[in-house]
C-alpha cells in the first residue's frame, strides 16, 4: 500500500488552517452608506469662518444708544449695546492677544470667559460676532485740557466705524514690512508697488504681488489674487490691503 510522504500531509494541514484563519478575520462584504459625517462645509474646508469671538472687560457707566451712534446690534435689531475693552480674540481656532487693548462698542456679553486661558473671574466673552459687523472703535488719548480746548478737532475721544477684527492692521503692516524688506513700518497711504520697488528696483511686480497675496491669504484665510494687487488692481495701498481682509 502506498503512503503519501509525511511532508505533503503537513503542507496540506498548514494550508487548511491558514485558510480558516484568514477567513475568520476577512471583513464582511457590507455596503457603506454615506452619512452627514462624511460631509464638510465649504467654510470648514477653506478655513474661512464667518464669525469671531473676543475676550475682554466691560467699561462701567458708558451708555451707548444704538439709535444715536448709528451702530446696530449684530444679532438682534434694537438690542442693547455696551462698551468693552478687548484684550484678545479667537479666530479660526487660534487664540491671539490684542496689545494694546482696544475699546469698541459691543452687544451684551455671552458670559464669563471660557477659553484661550482668560480668567472667567476677570474677563467676559462675546461669542460668534460677524467678522464684517461694523462697530465703533473708541480711541482714548490722555491730553491736557488747554490742548483739547485749543485744538477741538483733535478731541481725545474719537469714534470711528471699523470692522471688529482686532489686530488686523498691525498684522498687515507687519507682513508688508517683511515683504518689502523695510526697516520701518509702512504708512497706510503708502503705495504697495512703490514700497516694493524701493528694495527691488529690477524685479517684476506681478510676481511680488502674487507673493504678497499668498502671504495675506495664509494669515487671514482670504482669497486674494496677485491681480488684485498688481496694477490696475483695486488694492494699491496698505490701507486698501487692510480693507480687503477686514
Amino acid at each position: 500500500m502506498y503512503a503519501p510522504p509525511i511532508q505533503s500531509g503537513i503542507t496540506f494541514l498548514v494550508q487548511v488552517k491558514t485558510s480558516e484563519f484568514l477567513g475568520a478575520y476577512m471583513p464582511k462584504n457590507k455596503k457603506s452608506k454615506i452619512s452627514v459625517r462624511h460631509y464638510v462645509t465649504l467654510s470648514d474646508a477653506t478655513g474661512v469662518t464667518s464669525t469671531i469671538s473676543i475676550y475682554g472687560k466691560l467699561i462701567r457707566d458708558v451708555p451707548l444708544d444704538p439709535s444715536v451712534s448709528g451702530v446696530s446690534h449684530p444679532k438682534t435689531p434694537g438690542g442693547g449695546m455696551v462698551v468693552g475693552q478687548v484684550f484678545g480674540f479667537v479666530d479660526r481656532g487660534q487664540c491671539q492677544k490684542v496689545a494694546p487693548p482696544v475699546i469698541v462698542s459691543l452687544p451684551e456679553p455671552d458670559g464669563p470667559a471660557d477659553g484661550c486661558g482668560w480668567d472667567p473671574g476677570e474677563y467676559v466673552v462675546w461669542k460668534n460676532l460677524p467678522r464684517n459687523w461694523v462697530t465703533l472703535h473708541l480711541h482714548v488719548e490722555p491730553r491736557t485740557l488747554s490742548d483739547v480746548l485749543s485744538k477741538p478737532l483733535a478731541f481725545g475721544i474719537r469714534a470711528r466705524a471699523v470692522p471688529t477684527i482686532p489686530g488686523v492692521q498691525d498684522r498687515v503692516v507687519e507682513i508688508v514690512k517683511s515683504w518689502a524688506k523695510m526697516q520701518t513700518n509702512p504708512q497706510g497711504t503708502d503705495p504697495l508697488q512703490a514700497l516694493w520697488a524701493a528694495s527691488h528696483p529690477s524685479g517684476p511686480f506681478s510676481d511680488a504681488a502674487q507673493d504678497l497675496a499668498t502671504q495675506i491669504n495664509n494669515a487671514f484665510g482670504t482669497h486674494l489674487l496677485g491681480s488684485d494687487i498688481n496694477p490696475p488692481g483695486s488694492i494699491k495701498t496698505v490701507n486698501d490691503l487692510v480693507d480687503a481682509v477686514s
